[in-house]
């Protein structure tokens, strides 16, 4: 059973190999399988262009093995912000991760 809380170590090795290239950020989403699924948003720069495929094969090129490996690669043009604190808003994020992916909360 993969968690995110349980993966979140991961987000430091993406961002610390692909920083100058992806700001990046992971949630949790439901998974009918599990409890939930990783999801890693990307934020794409100007000109760069990659896919969830690319992004797998960073992640293994980093050592990051397959039960830590997000399930999920969303490319976003921003990440939400909080209005008071200035950073990311990751409730918000995660909603919209689960709307784009066409996800529902498990009752």
């Amino acid at each position: 059973m993969k968690q995110c809380s349980q993966s979140q170590a991961i987000c430091p090795h993406i961002e610390a190999h692909d920083r100058q290239l992806f700001p990046l950020q992971v949630v949790g989403v439901p998974d009918p399988v599990s409890v939930e699924e990783v999801c890693a948003c990307v934020i794409m720069k100007e000109g760069q262009t990659a896919d969830s495929q690319e992004m797998r094969k960073s992640c293994v090129e980093i050592g990051i093995v397959p039960e830590e490996m997000p399930g999920y690669f969303l490319f976003m043009d921003e990440f939400p912000m909080t209005s008071t604190r200035h950073k990311v808003d990751r409730k918000k994020l995660r909603l919209i991760a689960m709307e784009k992916l066409g996800l529902k909360e498990e009752a």
